[in-house]
């Protein structure tokens, strides 16, 4: 029995001992002058599925990037001088604190404020700002053929056209694009910029004035390269854009003017509440 007891008593004190030995250092890859690159810092590669050769090589590049931080970092510190220091660490602060309000309040935002905007609501916002929407590049409502070789049958492609304006058929000129031209643009009742209309037809601004800006017929304009079918349904060139070409950018308008107000309202309530809490205190 005493034999026993010895035997424990050997085995826990072994233990212990084993248990009360400093934690090995970990190993070091690389220092400069007192900062070290240890082993654990290769963590952050997540070098998986890369063969031995990659694997070498991205831990030297690792390595190489790090000391010329290390060398640049310290020689710069050593340069500066104490006040410059201090101003950088407080920059460092200030941009933390800076970072961690925005990443806070981006998320709040994200949950709590709400996206769906109306149509009356756009239309609210669009007749009470009309002034902001004035007119500053030409807009157009177009369709465009592109082939590589000049198309015959015009007349054949005005009567579709004409079945598209009136009854919405587009069912010809649809088989028509498939089968003989290159490219086709059958939407005729989206506003876009002039610019796209020039882009579309293959001209810059050097040779646009050779696109023919009337409605309501179709016309024919040769290329380098290309053969162009086009005709305009709409253009604006002065006065208010229509409400549905800058819908998109009310919703975002309304959007942002709702996080904005969130975020204010969201920072006072916070304020409010930590005065509440006698979380802050004002010493003379």
């Amino acid at each position: 029995m005493r034999l026993l007891l010895l035997s424990i008593c050997s085995l826990l004190i072994m233990g212990s001992c084993k248990y009360f030995e400093p934690k090995q250092n970990p190993e070091p890859l690389a220092r400069v002058g007192d900062s070290y690159l240890y082993k654990t810092d290769l963590d952050a590669l997540g070098i998986t599925d890369l063969n031995e050769e990659d694997s070498l090589k991205l831990v030297k590049s690792f390595i190489d990037n790090w000391i010329n931080k290390q060398v640049l970092l310290q020689n710069a510190s050593k340069y500066l001088n104490n006040e410059q220091l201090v101003e950088v660490d407080q920059k460092v602060l200030d941009y933390k604190e800076s970072l961690l309000s925005f990443l806070y309040e981006s998320q709040v935002v994200q949950q709590k404020v709400d996206t769906i905007v109306s149509e009356d609501e756009i239309q609210q916002y669009y007749t009470s700002h009309e002034k902001d929407f004035a007119v500053n590049e030409p807009i157009v409502q177009f369709i465009s053929i592109k082939n590589d070789k000049q198309m015959k049958n015009t007349k054949q492609i005005t009567k579709w056209l004409q079945e598209l304006e009136e009854e919405g058929n587009d069912a010809q000129l649809r088989e028509f694009c498939s089968l003989q031209a290159i490219d086709c643009n059958f939407d005729h009742t989206t506003w876009v910029p002039i610019s796209k209309l020039y882009e579309t037809l293959g001209v810059d601004e050097s040779t646009k004035n050779k696109v023919q800006l009337r409605i309501d017929r179709l016309f024919e304009l040769e290329g380098n390269n290309y053969f162009y079918l086009y005709k305009l349904f709409n253009i604006k060139q002065q006065g208010i854009y229509p409400v549905e070409y800058v819908s998109k950018d009310i919703k975002e308008l309304i959007i942002r003017q709702r996080q904005k107000a969130f975020v204010e309202d969201l920072r006072s309530k916070i304020i409010a509440s930590a005065k509440n809490n006698n979380e802050i205190e004002i010493y003379d």
